[in-house]
């Protein structure tokens, strides 16, 4: 936890630390510019927090199997949004101030999640989706989704079970 760490003013890198559990930056915030997030190969990494982001170029986050919190509850621009390996995260964060996305939405191989309900704000993304093998994840959810925020999706191998609601 660096609860004093209000900016880098560059690009967050946190990658290939095995012991790292939590990510906890509770003022970490743009700085005035948009610099990118990367936290990638924290194989015990279990919480992400992230509460005073509001503006970011890119985030990703992958390679974190065990990571099951993750918070962004400020953000409210951002170009791209990558999750990728995030066997334990269930269902996306509450995001109600993210209504764009200028760029790419990536969801790929995160087996547990079965729900979007917290990108319930966000009602476009710029260029495309990409929400592929989410084994949790009901298809019908997914094209719900790809209706409400328009652009191309590549979809594929979302095998969650269950009715979604009319």
């Amino acid at each position: 936890e660096l609860p004093a760490l209000l900016s880098t003013g560059q690009t967050l890198t946190i990658g290939s630390n095995d012991a790292l559990r939590r990510i906890v930056l509770p003022q970490y915030s743009s700085g005035g510019n948009t610099p990118a997030v990367s936290i990638q190969g924290n194989g015990e990494l279990n919480v992400v927090s992230l509460n005073a982001l509001e503006r970011v170029s890119n985030i990703r986050i992958s390679g974190s199997a065990n990571l099951s919190t993750l918070e962004l509850p400020a953000l409210a621009t951002a170009n791209d949004l990558y999750l990728d390996g995030l066997s334990a995260l269930r269902a996306i964060p509450d995001m109600p101030n993210l209504a764009t996305l200028g760029g790419t939405l990536t969801l790929r191989d995160n087996f547990s999640l079965a729900s979007l309900s917290g990108f319930s704000a966000l009602m476009r993304v710029g260029r495309r989706s990409v929400i592929r093998t989410n084994n949790s994840l009901r298809e019908c959810e997914v094209q719900a989704f790809v209706d409400r925020v328009g652009q191309g999706c590549d979809c594929r191998d979302n095998n969650g079970r269950g009715d979604c609601p009319p």
